[in-house]
């Protein structure tokens, strides 16, 4: 499965000089978004929402019309939305 992603695109990372802010992964064979995540110390700053718009730019081009983002019930906050956010 590795090498799956290795040859297949999805996964992108957000990084500045301070090392990795967050990273998006998204699955072209089931049109999921099954990772979507910005360091706390870097929100509010539009890096989730450009993930995002990549991973659906992906998951739409492999011709998905719908786009799914699986997450954990128990997962604390899967999205905050930054003040005038969508």
């Amino acid at each position: 499965m590795r090498t799956w992603f290795i040859v297949n695109p999805g996964i992108f990372v957000w990084e500045d000089e301070s090392g990795i802010c967050g990273f998006s992964a998204a699955d072209t064979r089931n049109g999921s978004i099954w990772a979507l995540f910005v360091d706390e110390r870097h929100c509010n700053r539009g890096i989730g929402r450009a993930l995002l718009e990549r991973a659906c730019t992906t998951v739409k081009s492999a011709g998905f019309d719908s786009i799914w983002l699986p997450t954990d019930p128990a997962t604390p906050r899967a999205f905050t939305i930054a003040p005038g956010g969508a």
